[in-house]
């Protein structure tokens, strides 16, 4: 989709900012012990987070595992509320939501934590090589390493594996009902077996489906008493507002 951001990539990536956690990667000298060290990230809009996300990450850690890689961490990455709205509409699940409901299922997974940059940190929705980009600056500025991301997806989505032809890293893995598209992009692009990797799965869950049963709680809107100086308030600053309050009073001062 388009970039209808009016801020350029370079201006908006946050890299001298403590924006995504790093912890889990440099706990316990993993990046210093580490002879072939790499780091995973999936994007998607996780409205919900499910068992099929989780166990997806696993797969694709143990696949580079086996060839070896030494996996640092990994992230979970949700698309900004731009792109979700547009996609799910009445079933979307705000960013600070999704990310509260990743953060429970992650809890007990120390390799694993969510990266709030894409979500919250852009004004507009990105595109997800932009996410795997700007992963691998801030790891650079931050930690001081190039350190290999790795893009993970499922293989209904295999395709996205082009993208990482000529550059980059993937890890495709196969969900039930995709085999199809697992094997015409595994045929195609298999020889690039250092960079592009394909690897079994068998979690067919889809957040499509979680949605059928799943609920979550809208928090209650609220009256909003707003002082401000400046006499011409920016329309568009209301319009944001509105949505989480139920009453709007503007009290100039």
């Amino acid at each position: 989709f388009p970039d209808t951001s009016e801020v350029g990539f370079l201006n908006r990536i946050f890299l001298h900012e403590i924006v995504t956690p790093v912890n889990h990667i440099i706990k316990d000298n993993k990046l210093k012990n580490a002879n072939k060290p790499c780091v995973l990230i999936n994007t998607g809009s996780f409205c919900p987070i499910h068992s099929g996300h989780i166990e997806m990450m696993e797969c694709a850690k143990r696949e580079l595992e086996s060839y070896g890689f030494d996996v640092l961490g990994g992230y979970l990455s949700p698309g900004h509320d731009e792109y979700i709205f547009s996609k799910n509409k009445e079933e979307a699940i705000p960013i600070n939501y999704r990310i509260k409901l990743i953060n429970e299922v992650i809890e007990n997974i120390d390799w694993l934590s969510v990266d709030p940059w894409e979500g919250i940190f852009t004004d507009v929705a990105v595109n997800f090589t932009e996410v795997v980009h700007r992963l691998e600056l801030y790891l650079k500025e931050i930690l001081g390493h190039n350190i290999p991301v790795f893009f993970v997806c499922g293989s209904d989505n295999a395709r996205f594996a082009l993208s990482f032809l000529d550059k980059g890293n993937c890890v495709v893995v196969n969900r039930p009902g995709y085999e199809d598209r697992f094997e015409k992009y595994q045929e195609q692009i298999g020889y690039h077996q250092d960079r592009i990797f394909f690897t079994g799965g068998g979690n067919s869950m889809s957040s499509t489906e979680v949605r059928k049963t799943f609920k979550w709680n809208k928090p209650a809107k609220k009256k909003l008493q707003l002082r401000t100086s400046n006499h011409s308030l920016d329309s568009n600053i209301i319009e944001l507002l509105k949505p989480y309050y139920s009453n709007i009073n503007i009290q100039y001062t």
